[in-house]
C-alpha cells in the first residue's frame, strides 16, 4: 500500500519502508552498503520550528556545495495509513566532503543559515 524511502537508521544510507496490502505488515530495509565499506557522502538536515513557532512541514531546504546545490521540501511519506512529517532530509553529496550553505525556509517566511559544515553528520536547524 506504500513505500517510502527514508535514512532510519540515520546512517547516510537509504533504507525502505513498504507497507504490505490489507494485511497491515510493515517490512523495513535496512541499506547495508555503508557496513561493506561502500563510498559516498551525505547530510542530513533536521528541521524543526521556526522563530515564529511555525512547525516544519513544507520547509524548503536548500544546500550549496560549491557551484551546485540541491532543494528538498519537508512533507509526509506515501502511507494510506497515517499523517506523517518526515522532517530529517537525505542530501547525497558523492565524493563531495562539504557543505557551503544549507538554508532553511519556513511557510511563515522565516529563513535560517548554516555555512561550511562537514559532510557525514546530522545538522539541526530551527528550534
Amino acid at each position: 500500500d506504500m513505500g517510502c524511502a527514508l535514512d532510519y537508521d540515520l546512517d547516510g544510507w537509504m533504507d525502505v519502508l513498504s507497507g504490505d496490502d490489507d494485511f497491515g505488515s510493515w517490512h523495513l530495509f535496512r541499506n547495508e552498503a555503508g557496513d561493506q565499506g561502500a563510498g559516498g557522502n551525505h547530510l542530513l538536515v533536521q528541521v524543526g520550528y521556526s522563530e515564529n513557532g511555525t512547525d516544519p512541514l513544507g520547509a524548503e531546504v536548500r544546500i550549496k556545495t560549491g557551484e551546485t546545490g540541491q532543494f528538498k521540501a519537508v512533507g509526509s511519506g506515501s502511507s494510506a495509513f497515517s499523517q506523517n512529517q518526515l522532517n530529517i532530509l537525505h542530501f547525497g553529496l558523492g565524493k563531495t566532503t562539504a557543505v557551503t550553505e544549507v538554508e532553511v525556509r519556513w511557510r511563515d517566511g522565516t529563513t535560517e543559515k548554516l555555512e561550511n559544515l562537514d559532510a557525514g553528520q546530522v545538522v539541526k536547524i530551527g528550534k
